[in-house]
């Protein structure tokens, strides 16, 4: 991604977001100009059993319907591997959408490109008040289906802490992680309720899975100005200017 790719998409996009750099690429990017964003760092909530899950079967498929995982409504949640894109853009647009910070647009059509995947398997949890839907997250599955990555959520109210805490009580996974790059702190006082931390074991999964690798960002303009590095006044530099759901790239 040197001088061609910034030839090529000048006249298109303002930016680069790089999610995906190696220990290995990274002083590479840096060469061209990327500027760390922020820590891909995580707040993950485990069970013993999970932690050694994790580490002894990490290479292992299998499917998704084996194990713990159950499909099917559970009281007033709804755990499906179907997403209902219609129903998670108008939650999305109604809860989450900042004015004043760099989004990524949650609409019907994205949701069906973004879980049109054939690589990704997703578990889709909707909290149902009757046939009426308040909010949803998404958790992408580890190929052992040992850990959920929660990947994107909305609703009504906060969505987030009520969603996490209907699929711990589910006890679908023995280790489920958040990425906490863009989380205000009222997500995070809510998630350290419900057990979320990056200490002890809970640390050990975080740190095995973040590897201490940044967000990168650079404008696409290759010989780029002081001025090409904000966007509608947001300086893209500052990630308290981003609202950044995981669900943005699967190596988030």
């Amino acid at each position: 991604m040197g001088r061609m790719a910034s030839e090529i998409y000048a006249n298109e996009y303002a930016f680069f977001l790089n999610t995906s750099c190696t220990a290995a690429s990274l002083p590479g990017y840096l060469n061209m100009g990327f500027i760390p964003l922020a820590a891909k760092s995580s707040l993950v909530r485990c069970r013993l059993d999970g932690v050694a899950q994790h580490v002894l079967t990490a290479r292992a498929e299998r499917p998704l319907e084996s194990g713990r995982i159950r499909i099917g409504r559970y009281g007033d949640v709804l755990v499906t591997d179907v997403p209902h894109p219609r129903v998670m853009a108008a939650l999305a647009d109604h809860g989450e959408r900042r004015q004043s910070s760099i989004c990524l647009a949650r609409d019907e059509r994205f949701f069906r490109w973004r879980f049109d995947n054939l690589r990704g398997k997703y578990l889709f949890y909707f909290l149902m008040d009757g046939d009426d839907t308040t909010g949803y997250c998404v958790a992408s599955v580890s190929p052992n289906n040992a850990i959920a990555d929660v990947i994107d959520w909305a609703g009504r109210g906060s969505s987030l802490s009520r969603c996490l805490a209907a699929v711990t009580a589910l006890r679908h996974f023995p280790v489920i992680s958040v990425r906490d790059t863009c989380l205000d702190d009222r997500s995070r006082a809510e998630l350290a309720e419900l057990g979320f931390g990056n200490r002890g074991a809970c640390g050990l999964v975080a740190r095995r899975r973040s590897r201490n690798l940044p967000l990168l960002v650079r404008p696409v303009r290759w010989n780029c100005r002081e001025d090409d590095f904000y966007l509608g006044g947001l300086d893209v530099r500052t990630i308290k200017n981003w609202h950044l759901p995981p669900l943005v790239s699967d190596a988030f």
